[in-house]
């Protein structure tokens, strides 16, 4: 039973992938070729165990390396996500820093110039009142310490002496800031003094230091807005937005050799203003920072932790901001990540190796049951495809007909087996009657597909005759030897009848356009060549058929050719269809014509019908109209036109002149209306008589 199906099988491929026919043969034959193709592979691929092995081992390795690469791909995406995190921090909090800034210069403006502050200092300065304006700039100044949240207020001399203050017990003013209130009065501007630790009172202060002018433009004191770095800038810089352990925002600056830390430090304490590095530590982020590097750096900290971080400059200032996170707190992510992707390539894998166990099994199981599955299969399609199939062996005896062959042959399948071709296959040339070569012989001859010559008969047993066309190929062994011949064929008989009546169809349209009385031309709208033209177009242009093909429009038509081809496009995209040119025939008279042009497909291709109306004679007769015309209108003599009934349908314009009447007063009235009186009726009467006579 194997054995069987197995050569049946093996000529099955054979035939089905070497078969090359002139036409194509049933998709059904195709499909079945290609599942049985498929089938084979499966059984070759996955009936031994070491066949299964060497799959698993591929698909393991695919999915190790497709784990791998994931993995790879994954590691550099949360690094770049917490690079643009680490961005995004730092530049919200120079944001907040800028705007921080912004808005303590206008508070620092609108306080030193209010007119009336700068009046009560004055005034108290000039000891008038000094008690009462004492006490009213230490109530402004109250106000303005209390709702903008500064440490304090100081109202220093010019020189930078203390005068007044409001929120501490300050009774003087240290060297340092006395240095930059005169800097400030001479620059005559708002300055910032930077982060800086105070002696006197043991603490880090940032002042804002604001000139105060009187109404003539005096510099007469400085106003002091003192910050607490720690309640107001601090908490900017270091509150992080996002949960994490090891997350900070630093604020540096560049301190000669140094790096300077300004703020308080997450991992480190008491070290604002005291944490310093040389700038030889170019693995330190903050030594980049101060450096100028801008952007995703990775090194370490201050700690020697190794982090990412991000590096920018606080514009307007000599500050730089590092945001930064330890990198073992994303490599957490990758571990975890890392597990993951572990743990589901070995479930993929356990699942794969079950997968093919069970599969080897099923097949072993299953075998038989497919292999007597297919035989049916190849069975049913081979004898339900609608062209007729014939297999022979090598020495071409036949071993199957499908119940087509059996129909167009008369040959039972039980009777023919056996059989050799020639007696049951027999076939001759429609036109001669002479014998044609057996399609087998030359096969197993020259082992190549071979196909019938045109206008072959198939004798069938009863002696009828059918026109047939087929084609035969060889059918090979694994080895690549021919161990029999497949032949395809099919019954013309209809297929004949169709082409005859397509023939006919265009021997009928080929006289509708030759005998056509009007003068017709096939155009080719690219090149402008004349493709066809009637019997008509011959006898009007004087040109025989082959000089008038070999010729272009532009030799006939008298027109410019840029005119003829605005013409042809408008054809083309269906603008106008109906054209007046002048065209040259062959005796070189120039004759009007009146031309009906419109788009025809032949074989995909756009070519011009055009129909030529010969107009000359009409256009003279229009001359001949408009001369006729000019004459009336224009002859001395008064000309009065009527219909039948004597109604005035024309008068020439002498008529006008002589009675005063205008043509469309008189259109349509009786003559009776010029009656002078001076005639009788009769006279009339006489008149019309002889007229319409």
């Amino acid at each position: 039973m194997q054995e069987q199906y197995e050569s049946l099988s093996e000529n099955s491929n054979c035939m089905k992938s070497q078969l090359k026919t002139k036409r194509p043969i049933s998709k059904v034959l195709f499909k079945q070729a290609l599942h049985s193709f498929i089938n084979q592979f499966s059984q070759k691929m996955l009936n031994k165990k070491s066949h299964i092995s060497i799959l698993a081992v591929i698909i393991s390795a695919i999915l190790i390396s497709g784990g791998y690469l994931y993995y790879g791909y994954s590691a550099r995406q949360i690094r770049a996500e917490k690079g643009e995190e680490l961005k995004a921090i730092a530049e919200l909090k120079i944001s907040q820093l800028v705007q921080w800034k912004k808005e303590r210069t206008t508070d620092a403006k609108q306080m030193s110039t209010a007119p009336v502050l700068s009046k009560w200092l004055e005034e108290w300065l000039q000891e008038k009142n000094k008690n009462k304006n004492e006490q009213s700039i230490k109530q402004r100044l109250s106000f303005s310490q209390m709702e903008n949240g500064y440490e304090s207020i100081i109202i220093s001399s010019v020189k930078g002496e203390f005068l007044l203050t409001e929120g501490s017990g300050i009774e003087q003013i240290d060297d340092s800031t006395s240095v930059k209130i005169i800097e400030s009065i001479k620059k005559d501007q708002i300055t910032f003094t930077d982060f800086y630790h105070c002696n006197t009172h043991q603490s880090i202060h940032f002042d804002i230091i604001a000139p105060i002018k009187n109404e003539h433009h005096t510099t007469i004191a400085c106003m002091i807005l003192r910050i607490d770095p720690t309640k107001n800038i601090y908490p900017i810089i270091q509150k992080w937005p996002t949960p994490s352990k090891t997350a900070e925002t630093i604020l540096v600056k560049k301190a000669g050799d140094s790096v300077l830390y300004l703020n308080e430090l997450r991992h480190q304490k008491n070290t604002k203003l005291k944490l310093a590095f040389s700038l030889s530590r170019k693995d330190i982020p903050a030594v980049q920072a101060v450096l100028g590097t801008i952007g995703i750096f990775t090194g370490k900290d201050y700690r020697g932790v190794e982090v990412i971080s991000y590096l920018s400059q606080v514009p307007g200032t000599d500050w730089y901001m590092v945001s930064k996170i330890d990198s073992n707190e994303i490599l957490s992510e990758l571990n975890i990540l890392s597990t993951a992707i572990a743990l589901f390539v070995l479930i993929l894998m356990a699942l794969l190796s079950l997968g093919f166990a069970y599969i080897y099994q099923s097949r072993q199981r299953n075998i038989y049951r497919d292999l007597w599955q297919v035989q049916e299969e190849f069975k049913i399609t081979i004898q339900s495809i609608g062209d007729a199939v014939i297999t022979t062996d090598k020495n071409g005896k036949i071993k199957y007909l499908n119940p087509v062959a059996e129909l167009l042959t008369g040959w039972s399948l039980a009777i023919a087996i056996g059989e050799k071709l020639e007696n049951v296959f027999k076939i001759i040339n429609e036109e001669t009657r002479n014998t044609v070569d057996n399609p087998v012989e030359i096969v197993l001859r020259e082992g190549v597909v071979v196909g019938l010559a045109n206008h072959s008969l198939l004798i069938a047993k009863d002696g009828t005759e059918k026109p047939i066309a087929d084609s035969g190929a060889p059918i090979k062994n694994e080895k690549g030897d021919i161990v029999g011949v497949v032949l395809v064929f099919r019954d013309q008989t209809e297929e004949r009848k169709i082409l005859q009546q397509i023939k006919t169809s265009e021997e009928k349209f080929r006289n509708l356009f030759e005998e056509h009385a009007a003068v017709k031309l096939i155009i080719d709208p690219e090149t402008r060549n004349i493709i066809d033209a009637n019997k008509a177009a011959l006898a009007f242009y004087g040109y025989s058929k082959e000089e008038l093909t070999a010729m272009n429009l532009n030799q006939l038509n008298t027109f410019s050719l840029e005119e003829i081809k605005n013409a042809i496009e408008k054809v083309r995209t269906n603008q106008q269809n109906f054209f007046e040119f002048r065209h040259r025939l062959r005796d070189g008279s120039i004759k009007d014509v009146a031309i009906f042009s419109s788009s025809i497909e032949v074989d995909r291709k756009i070519y011009l019908h055009s129909i030529i109306q010969d107009t000359t004679k009409r256009k003279q007769a229009e001359i001949m109209l408009q001369l006729l015309r000019r004459a009336i209108e224009q002859n001395p003599v008064t000309i009065v036109i009527t219909n039948k009934e004597g109604y005035i349908e024309y008068v020439n314009p002498k008529f006008s002149e002589l009675t005063g009447y205008t043509a469309e007063e008189v259109k349509g009235q009786n003559p009776r209306i010029l009656q002078s009186g001076e005639h009788s009726q009769m006279f009339y009467k006489d008149l019309w008589d002889t007229i319409l006579a």
